[in-house]
Protein backbone atom coordinates (compact mmCIF):
# COMPACT_ATOMS: atom_id res chain seq x y z
CA UNK A 1 0.00 0.00 0.00
CA UNK A 2 1.63 3.05 -0.88
CA UNK A 3 2.01 6.14 1.22
CA UNK A 4 -1.18 8.09 0.04
CA UNK A 5 -3.08 5.67 -0.06
CA UNK A 6 -2.70 4.87 3.52
CA UNK A 7 -3.68 8.13 4.30
CA UNK A 8 -6.99 8.57 2.13
CA UNK A 9 -7.45 4.85 4.11
CA UNK A 10 -6.68 6.13 6.79
CA UNK A 11 -9.39 9.94 6.33
CA UNK A 12 -12.01 7.34 4.87
CA UNK A 13 -11.88 4.67 8.32
CA UNK A 14 -11.97 7.89 10.67
CA UNK A 15 -15.49 8.51 8.90
CA UNK A 16 -16.48 4.74 9.38
CA UNK A 17 -15.41 3.28 5.99
CA UNK A 18 -15.22 -0.80 6.98
CA UNK A 19 -13.73 -1.28 4.05
CA UNK A 20 -10.94 1.28 4.14
CA UNK A 21 -10.88 -0.34 7.95
CA UNK A 22 -10.72 -3.85 5.85
CA UNK A 23 -7.76 -2.85 3.77
CA UNK A 24 -5.67 -1.40 6.43
CA UNK A 25 -5.79 -5.06 8.56
CA UNK A 26 -5.16 -6.77 5.63
CA UNK A 27 -2.20 -4.95 5.50
CA UNK A 28 -1.01 -4.78 9.33
CA UNK A 29 -2.66 -7.69 10.99
CA UNK A 30 0.29 -10.09 9.52
CA UNK A 31 2.74 -7.63 11.22
CA UNK A 32 1.13 -7.65 14.61
CA UNK A 33 0.64 -11.24 14.50
CA UNK A 34 4.41 -12.08 13.97
CA UNK A 35 4.95 -8.87 16.12
CA UNK A 36 3.39 -10.17 19.35
CA UNK A 37 4.44 -14.00 18.79
CA UNK A 38 8.35 -13.31 19.35
CA UNK A 39 6.83 -12.20 22.44
CA UNK A 40 4.26 -14.34 24.03
CA UNK A 41 5.06 -17.11 21.82
CA UNK A 42 1.26 -18.31 21.74
CA UNK A 43 -0.50 -18.73 18.43
CA UNK A 44 -3.65 -17.94 20.42
CA UNK A 45 -2.56 -15.21 22.92
CA UNK A 46 -1.02 -13.86 19.59
CA UNK A 47 -4.38 -13.96 17.97
CA UNK A 48 -5.86 -12.49 20.97
CA UNK A 49 -3.90 -9.61 20.86
CA UNK A 50 -4.20 -8.99 16.77
CA UNK A 51 -7.80 -8.72 17.64
CA UNK A 52 -7.20 -6.19 20.42
CA UNK A 53 -5.25 -4.26 18.39
CA UNK A 54 -7.76 -3.82 15.76
CA UNK A 55 -10.43 -3.82 17.70
CA UNK A 56 -8.72 -0.61 19.22
CA UNK A 57 -8.03 0.89 16.70
CA UNK A 58 -11.51 1.12 15.11
CA UNK A 59 -12.76 2.40 18.46
CA UNK A 60 -10.29 5.49 18.36
CA UNK A 61 -10.24 6.15 14.75
CA UNK A 62 -11.91 9.12 15.17
CA UNK A 63 -9.14 10.56 17.25
CA UNK A 64 -6.47 8.93 14.32
CA UNK A 65 -4.10 11.92 12.70
CA UNK A 66 -3.02 10.24 9.06
CA UNK A 67 -0.22 12.36 9.00
CA UNK A 68 1.31 10.26 12.07
CA UNK A 69 2.77 6.78 11.78
CA UNK A 70 0.11 4.10 11.45
CA UNK A 71 2.15 1.02 12.02
CA UNK A 72 3.75 3.03 15.44
CA UNK A 73 0.30 3.33 16.79
CA UNK A 74 -0.45 0.10 15.69
CA UNK A 75 2.92 -1.70 17.46
CA UNK A 76 2.11 0.54 20.71
CA UNK A 77 -0.82 -0.66 21.27
CA UNK A 78 0.75 -4.01 20.48
CA UNK A 79 3.31 -3.85 22.74
CA UNK A 80 1.76 -2.74 25.63
CA UNK A 81 -1.08 -5.75 25.27
CA UNK A 82 1.72 -8.24 25.54
CA UNK A 83 3.04 -6.50 28.74
CA UNK A 84 -0.53 -6.99 29.87
CA UNK A 85 -0.56 -10.31 28.88
CA UNK A 86 2.97 -10.80 30.75
CA UNK A 87 1.71 -9.20 33.47
CA UNK A 88 -1.56 -11.04 33.76
CA UNK A 89 0.47 -14.59 33.24
CA UNK A 90 2.99 -13.67 36.07
CA UNK A 91 -0.09 -12.33 38.51
CA UNK A 92 -1.74 -16.19 38.20
CA UNK A 93 1.05 -17.53 38.38
CA UNK A 94 2.06 -15.59 41.51
CA UNK A 95 -1.27 -16.35 42.82
CA UNK A 96 -1.27 -20.05 42.86
CA UNK A 97 2.88 -20.11 44.04
CA UNK A 98 1.11 -18.30 46.72
CA UNK A 99 -1.47 -20.55 47.54
CA UNK A 100 0.37 -23.58 47.17
CA UNK A 101 2.97 -22.45 49.61
CA UNK A 102 0.47 -21.01 52.60
CA UNK A 103 -1.30 -24.18 52.14
CA UNK A 104 1.91 -26.83 52.37
CA UNK A 105 4.35 -24.96 54.78
CA UNK A 106 4.58 -26.88 57.43
CA UNK A 107 5.82 -23.76 59.66
CA UNK A 108 2.48 -21.39 58.86
CA UNK A 109 1.09 -20.62 61.92
CA UNK A 110 -2.81 -21.73 62.72
CA UNK A 111 -3.18 -18.00 61.88
CA UNK A 112 -1.83 -18.50 58.47
CA UNK A 113 -3.91 -21.51 58.14
CA UNK A 114 -7.17 -20.00 59.60
CA UNK A 115 -6.44 -16.92 57.00
CA UNK A 116 -6.28 -19.50 54.56
CA UNK A 117 -9.17 -21.23 54.75
CA UNK A 118 -11.46 -18.19 55.60
CA UNK A 119 -10.27 -16.91 52.00
CA UNK A 120 -10.72 -20.57 50.71
CA UNK A 121 -13.97 -20.33 51.92
CA UNK A 122 -14.76 -16.95 51.07
CA UNK A 123 -13.58 -17.62 47.62
CA UNK A 124 -15.78 -20.21 46.77
CA UNK A 125 -18.36 -19.02 48.10
CA UNK A 126 -18.54 -16.06 45.88
CA UNK A 127 -18.05 -18.51 42.92
CA UNK A 128 -21.01 -20.43 43.89
CA UNK A 129 -22.78 -17.58 43.45
CA UNK A 130 -22.12 -16.35 39.98
CA UNK A 131 -24.39 -17.96 37.02
CA UNK A 132 -23.12 -21.40 35.80
CA UNK A 133 -21.94 -19.64 32.38
CA UNK A 134 -20.11 -16.63 33.92
CA UNK A 135 -18.61 -19.05 36.58
CA UNK A 136 -17.36 -21.43 33.79
CA UNK A 137 -15.83 -19.08 32.41
CA UNK A 138 -14.45 -17.40 35.16
CA UNK A 139 -12.89 -20.54 36.16
CA UNK A 140 -11.30 -20.97 32.71
CA UNK A 141 -9.60 -17.85 32.85
CA UNK A 142 -8.44 -17.41 36.50
CA UNK A 143 -7.74 -20.73 37.47
CA UNK A 144 -6.88 -22.58 34.29
CA UNK A 145 -5.14 -19.88 32.55
CA UNK A 146 -6.91 -19.85 29.18
CA UNK A 147 -6.91 -16.67 27.09
CA UNK A 148 -9.75 -15.20 25.53
CA UNK A 149 -9.86 -17.10 22.44
CA UNK A 150 -9.19 -20.22 23.75
CA UNK A 151 -12.57 -20.18 26.21
CA UNK A 152 -14.30 -18.97 23.05
CA UNK A 153 -13.55 -21.57 20.94
CA UNK A 154 -13.89 -24.54 23.60
CA UNK A 155 -17.24 -22.64 24.56
CA UNK A 156 -18.19 -21.83 20.91
CA UNK A 157 -18.52 -18.08 22.23
CA UNK A 158 -17.37 -15.10 20.96
CA UNK A 159 -14.23 -13.36 22.52
CA UNK A 160 -16.40 -9.97 23.21
CA UNK A 161 -18.78 -12.63 25.11
CA UNK A 162 -16.04 -13.73 27.19
CA UNK A 163 -14.70 -9.97 27.76
CA UNK A 164 -17.96 -9.20 28.82
CA UNK A 165 -18.86 -12.40 31.41
CA UNK A 166 -15.35 -11.91 33.08
CA UNK A 167 -16.54 -8.26 33.56
CA UNK A 168 -19.59 -8.82 35.43
CA UNK A 169 -18.14 -11.49 36.78
CA UNK A 170 -15.26 -9.77 38.61
CA UNK A 171 -17.46 -6.87 39.37
CA UNK A 172 -19.49 -9.32 40.99
CA UNK A 173 -16.70 -10.67 43.12
CA UNK A 174 -15.17 -7.22 44.01
CA UNK A 175 -18.69 -6.32 45.72
CA UNK A 176 -18.81 -9.27 47.10
CA UNK A 177 -15.79 -9.42 49.16
CA UNK A 178 -16.30 -5.79 50.34
CA UNK A 179 -19.55 -6.74 51.82
CA UNK A 180 -18.56 -10.22 53.23
CA UNK A 181 -15.13 -9.70 55.29
CA UNK A 182 -12.86 -6.78 54.82
CA UNK A 183 -9.53 -7.96 55.86
CA UNK A 184 -9.76 -11.16 53.86
CA UNK A 185 -11.19 -9.41 50.77
CA UNK A 186 -8.60 -6.91 50.58
CA UNK A 187 -5.85 -9.27 49.64
CA UNK A 188 -8.41 -11.27 47.18
CA UNK A 189 -9.06 -7.27 45.85
CA UNK A 190 -5.43 -6.75 45.24
CA UNK A 191 -5.26 -10.22 43.50
CA UNK A 192 -8.43 -9.10 41.34
CA UNK A 193 -6.89 -6.17 40.28
CA UNK A 194 -3.94 -7.27 38.67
Amino acid sequence: MQKDDLKSDVRKMKLSDKDAFRRIFNQYAKKVYYFAFSYVRSKEDAEEIVQEVFARLWEQRANLDEEKSLSGFLFTISYRLVMDEFRRKKSLVQHHEHLFHLFTDEAHSTEEQFFYEELESLYQDAIEKLPPRRREIFRLSRQEGLTYQQIASQLGISVKTVEHQLSHALHFLREYFKQHAHSIALWLLIWLEA
